[in-house]
């Protein structure tokens, strides 16, 4: 499969590339970059001449959140295999304009990589299983330092926490509880864009649940699941897991700890992979966009809590 990435940055530098060349079955064929030069057949710097390069059989998009659907719209119109970074889309409404423009059969997967993260697969069975109990609440905290030179603060282009990194949380619950969320507050910093938020409200499941999502917060990341067995803990998880920090501790009612063994696997290759399996029907897609509707109804209602706040300017608790 000659795999074509469409915004050749850092990200894709550190994480697709190294992906691709340890995934069987792939190979990185082409790159749209405006600045970087690699040892690829195709080197280019219009997304346009990527996509509808004849050899080029399957795209990967890493560009900034605001050109996805322009981007999205040819890949749909070439018919072409996509796995997009997340998010998809920038709003509820532009989500649903892609789903509609893009061929029904055709692949198209959103990078939401923490769904192949072996401790959060593993706090999923925790959940289903019912091994925590009844669920009584959800904590999840996501503190990610970025300069704020970084392009995710203009909000032409990245458009705050919320939508850069808010929309991992937002999925991670719903992949967890298969819940949504009912009536959520929101406390939250807003300069150009919003750089801290902080949520509080109830899935419809009756859990409680919160998270805390920053770009000017000291690291951390991590979740405390709750119910009425005792508590999940997860440790240092929404990251790729490249030392031992990472850990995941139940502790029951009598206060007994277990620590949850879990596997130390690179999210990127899994992710790969899995994209290319999907591809070839030998596997069903688990981060297909078109099951992915929820997550972005929640995040435009979020949106539109948090602009009612700053037009009050006054963040309802």
């Amino acid at each position: 499969m000659k795999i074509g990435i469409v915004g050749c940055g850092k990200f894709a530098s550190k994480r697709i590339i190294p992906a691709i060349e340890k995934v069987p079955g792939c190979t990185l064929h082409g790159i749209q970059s405006r600045s970087k030069q690699l040892d690829v057949p195709i080197v280019t710097t219009s997304p346009e001449e990527l996509i509808f390069h004849p050899d080029i059989e399957a795209i990967i998009i890493c560009s900034p959140h605001h050109l996805h659907k322009s981007q999205l719209a040819h890949c749909a119109e070439r018919n072409i295999p996509v796995l997009c970074e997340k998010p998809l889309a920038v709003s509820y409404d532009e989500y649903l304009e892609i789903i509609d423009f893009f061929p029904e059969k055709t692949p198209l997967l959103v990078g939401q990589c923490y769904r192949f993260k072996d401790s959060i697969r593993q706090a999923k069975e925790w959940v289903q299983r019912e091994r925590i109990g009844e669920l009584l609440s959800l904590d999840f905290t996501m503190h990610i330092p970025i300069p704020p030179d970084n392009w995710r603060y203009d909000p032409n282009q990245g458009g705050g926490v919320l939508l850069d990194i808010g929309i991992h949380i937002i999925d991670t619950i719903h992949f967890l509880t298969g819940s949504t969320f009912s009536e959520p507050h929101i406390v939250h910093r807003r300069d150009a864009v919003d750089t801290t938020v902080d949520l509080l409200g109830v899935l419809d499941c009756g859990a409680r649940v919160s998270f805390s999502i920053s770009f000017e917060y000291p690291y951390e990341t991590g979740f405390i699941i709750t119910g009425t067995k005792g508590r999940l803990k997860g440790s240092y998880i929404f990251r790729q897991m490249d030392d031992n920090k990472e850990s995941l501790l139940f502790t029951s009612g009598d206060d007994t700890e277990i620590f949850v063994p879990i596997q130390r696997d690179n999210i990127y290759e899994k992710e790969i992979s899995h994209f290319i399996h999907a591809i070839y029907g030998q596997e069903p897609p688990i981060i297909d966009a078109r099951d992915m509707e929820e997550n972005y109804r929640v995040l435009q209602y979020i949106q539109q809590e948090i602009n009612l706040s700053s037009q009050k300017n006054l963040a309802p608790l």
